[in-house]
């Protein structure tokens, strides 16, 4: 047997069977079986969030935790009030749908004291509210309580406080149910130079606490979280002996004394140093035992247990490339069937922000977006409440002095699990249709979503070359790449480049500057169909300078160089402007204080002239890039704002006859934007930005709306955490934003490229792709061959001698024969592994649905 094709018995090509539509379906969908008979698409469902409510009457609101009362649609949130000398104070919400309504008046839990560390939880024998506090008096101290009441009546009534020690705690305190003993919870913290401890409490009928016997852990035990297992007599601890690297210890509880011991003996490694920002382990709905912990970036891993043994599964994921995250809150969704990770992020000005984790089988998978809940944020909590399906996101408030806020999210589900097949034909909502079911084969282009194909990487060189910047020529269908060439006293050259395919070949390179030439860039005039490279003269004063190039058969040939600028000039970018066909360059005129400065240029013949300079930004301009909105007929120049602590800026340029002019400038990042690059899509009409921030890369979709521009909400780019030598281009065809760059992620420089669809004033960007194997690249600039259809990704490479380097990048639907595709959440299909499989490629536009 040769082919998958032949396991087909003869005639049976295609299983297919009729079915009504719920909702209107295109042909090739992957559907799921109704319970009412109908088929509708197979989606990820989109949470719905609702209102913020504050549950803090004062300001400064920390150390906030939260947690469920499991009999009643109900949470409990505490913290410590900063405003009110520190008192931990408590409320209860109540949640109906989207709307949480908290207790009208907070509970003070530590009587008149003000406290330093605490902990709480929710004790499910006798459905007491267990809370636990520390005190600047060296006072021990927990209490517990019944809620009763809903909604603004609801409250907290507790028993008689416990001292429960008057040595010195000098750690986090941890409070976690026991269910295998009724009123008993499981108490952990540090004592001052003895160690870590660990005992029972026992919360009564009448809301009175107890202490058992204390165990000490060990006596270099730093506790650094603790956890329900989901076996009843198990909890794990996370610790970072002598305040070193993490381990996970097994608890034991021994009902016949009523003590708790730890396997301290056989530690599980979790790889990270100590920091205080850890979350309690949680336990997922298939017995997993999920940890968040910090080696650098948030990263999570998975376990299961057996006896008191700890065995990982799968590979830890990083969570976040912003390694100044913090203040985490982690919960898994059953709802959603996804863990839900929260953290304020410390690289990007303290927003608070969140993602949600999907896993299959063994291991953690894949990361969504990540989205910003709010602006400014202290601490955050997360609390899911079963009985309504839904996750409370419980946080502190930073743009306003630090209120405690609670907000309830719906994460979303997903109905892949009712997967039946692939539709055949579209079909209308109601209407009947076909659908290729589990055990026939479908024939379709498009089955897979989009993805990078990459060719061969190309050398245009045998030596080092620096600033690579590429244009492509509509007028001879070729790719020109310029560079400096550092074995030629970095004299500026091109190079003609012919794709075929998915490869490229060259002809010779042209020097088309003899001198010392940097800051290079590049645009196609498709009026004059001539290129222009601006660049740096090294040679000539380091002048602004520029050349117009014609290209003939595989060759270029040089007009003369013509100075626009009398000064230093540095980060030159060029673009053309296809409505007056003018050239348009923007740069940081070192002669004039570093200013913002742009100029027209006309192309005549095999020569340019200039305008005008005009100051667009009275402040130093750094990485500029600039693109042309055909929809607006306008220039946007993007940049960093040297002089405004480096912020991402924009302008809008008007070109008339051989000046311009511009509006005012538009920020579209508030923090430090390095390594900026700009791109139009002339499908939306949108102009796309990419840039390098304090979290690592981030894009941003800009509306040009006459002289101004407007920005909607930035979209993550990659993982990595520092990002540089940006760049992009559109593919009209699959109108797509091609994103390249260099990344640092584990250590390593990476060529990545990711993938960005734009849809209103938003963009969701792909995982990345590494286009160079195990090296960096530096000056991306990817262009789109319009001949070809594809994307030439053009750079220096990594690999010595660090030439001047293309590859070819085709997006492709095509399938894999005799590999096996996934249907994943939101519907599409890709080798991904899930826990449902999709079938098998027969060629590259079949599938035998093998389900």
């Amino acid at each position: 047997m040769s082919n998958l094709s032949e396991l087909l018995p003869a005639g049976s090509s295609v299983k297919s069977a009729d079915f009504v539509a719920q909702g209107t379906l295109a042909s090739g969908v992957t559907v799921g079986l109704r319970s009412d008979g109908k088929v509708e698409a197979i989606a990820g469902v989109i949470g719905s969030n609702g209102t913020a409510v504050q549950f803090s009457g004062v300001n400064y609101s920390q150390l906030i935790l939260s947690f469920p009362v499991p009999s009643t649609s109900q949470i409990v949130v505490a913290w410590q009030s900063g405003s009110d000398g520190n008192k931990m104070k408590a409320k209860v919400g109540t949640v109906t749908g989207n709307v949480i309504v908290f207790s009208s008046t907070a509970v003070e839990v530590s009587s008149g004291l003000a406290v330093t560390w605490i902990a709480g939880c929710f004790e499910t024998g006798n459905s007491k509210v267990v809370f636990a506090y520390t005190n600047n008096n060296n006072l021990f101290q927990a209490c517990a309580g019944s809620v009763s009441g809903t909604g603004t009546s609801a409250t907290i009534n507790l028993g008689t406080r416990a001292t429960l020690s008057s040595a010195r705690i000098n750690n986090h305190v941890y409070l976690v149910d026991n269910p295998s003993s009724t009123g008993k919870v499981q108490l952990v913290y540090r004592e001052h130079n003895v160690g870590g401890k660990v005992a029972s409490l026992t919360a009564t009928g009448g809301s009175t606490v107890s202490i058992g016997s204390v165990t000490t852990i060990t006596s270099t035990s730093y506790p650094r979280g603790v956890g329900p297992t989901a076996s009843n007599d198990k909890t794990i601890l996370i610790d970072a002996p002598n305040g070193g690297n993490h381990v996970l210890y097994v608890g034991s509880y021994n009902s016949g004394n009523d003590t708790w011991s730890f396997n301290t003996g056989s530690p599980v490694s979790l790889g990270a140093s100590d920091n205080d920002q850890f979350n309690d382990p949680v336990i997922a709905a298939n017995g997993f035992i999920a940890v968040t912990y910090r080696a650098t970036y948030p990263t999570v891993k998975s376990f299961t247990l057996s006896g008191t043994t700890l065995t990982q599964t799968g590979t830890a994921l990083v969570l976040s490339s912003d390694s100044s995250a913090g203040r985490c809150g982690f919960a898994y969704d059953a709802t959603a069937a996804r863990y839900v990770f929260a953290y304020r992020s410390g690289g990007d000005g303290g927003k608070g922000k969140y993602v949600t984790i999907n896993f299959s089988g063994t291991a953690f998978t894949t990361l969504s977006t990540t989205i910003e809940f709010t602006s400014n944020t202290i601490d955050v909590s997360l609390t899911y409440l079963a009985s309504q399906g839904k996750t409370i996101f419980n946080f502190s408030d930073g743009s306003s002095a630090e209120k405690g806020m609670g907000q309830v999210y719906a994460i979303g589900a997903t109905n892949v699990s009712s997967y039946i097949g692939i539709t055949d034909q579209a079909i209308s909502s109601a209407a009947t249709g076909k659908v290729v079911c589990k055990g026939g084969a479908i024939t379709k282009t498009g089955l897979a979503p989009l993805a990078p194909v990459l060719g061969t990487a190309v050398a245009a060189s045998s030596a080092n070359n620096g600033y690579v910047a590429s244009a492509f020529d509509s007028s001879n269908n070729k790719v020109v790449i310029a560079y400096n060439d550092n074995s030629a006293g970095a004299a500026g050259k091109a190079i003609v480049g012919t794709v075929s395919g998915n490869s490229i070949s060259y002809g010779s390179a042209v020097t088309f500057e003899a001198g010392s030439t940097t800051d290079i860039s590049i645009a196609f005039d498709s009026n004059a169909n001539k290129v222009v490279i601006a660049y740096k003269d090294g040679g000539n004063s380091n002048y602004g300078t520029a050349i117009v190039g014609t290209v003939s058969g595989t060759s270029i040939s040089f007009g003369t160089a013509v100075v626009f600028a009398l000064a230093n000039t540095d980060f030159t970018a060029t673009t053309f402007d296809s409505n007056l066909n003018k050239i348009v360059i923007a740069y940081r005129d070192v002669g004039n204080s570093n200013y913002g400065t742009a100029i027209v240029g006309t192309v005549s013949g095999t020569s340019i002239s200039f305008g005008t300079e005009v100051v667009y930004n009275s402040g130093n301009s750094e990485y500029i890039a600039a693109t042309f909105d055909s929809n607006s007929n306008k220039v946007v120049v993007a940049y960093n704002d040297g002089t405004v602590g480096n912020l991402g800026k924009a302008i809008v340029g008007t070109v008339s006859g051989t000046s311009i002019s511009f509006g005012s400038e538009a920020t579209f990042n508030a923090t430090q934007s390095n390594y900026v690059s700009a791109g139009f899509d002339s499908n939306s009409n949108k102009v796309v930005v990419l840039y390098s921030d304090v979290v690592g890369g981030s894009c941003v979709v800009g509306t040009v709306s006459g002289t101004s521009i407007s920005f909607g909400t930035e979209t993550r780019v990659g993982t990595s955490t520092s990002t540089a030598f940006t760049g992009m281009s559109f593919d009209p065809v699959n109108n797509k934003m091609i994103l390249a760059y260099r990344a640092y992620i584990n250590s390593a420089y990476l060529g990545n490229l990711a993938i960005g669809t734009v849809s209103g004033t938003s963009i969701t960007v792909s995982d990345a792709t590494t286009f160079t194997g195990t090296s960096y690249a530096a000056y991306c600039s990817p262009v789109y061959d319009s001949n070809t259809n594809r994307t030439v990704l053009t750079y220096q490479s990594g690999t010595a001698p660090y030439p001047a380097t293309a590859q070819v990048l085709n997006l492709s639907s095509d399938l894999t024969p005799n590999t096996a595709y996934f249907v994943q959440d939101d519907g599409t299909i890709s080798t991904t592994s899930s826990t449902t499989k999709a079938g098998t490629a027969l060629s590259t536009t079949s599938l035998l649905l093998t389900g």
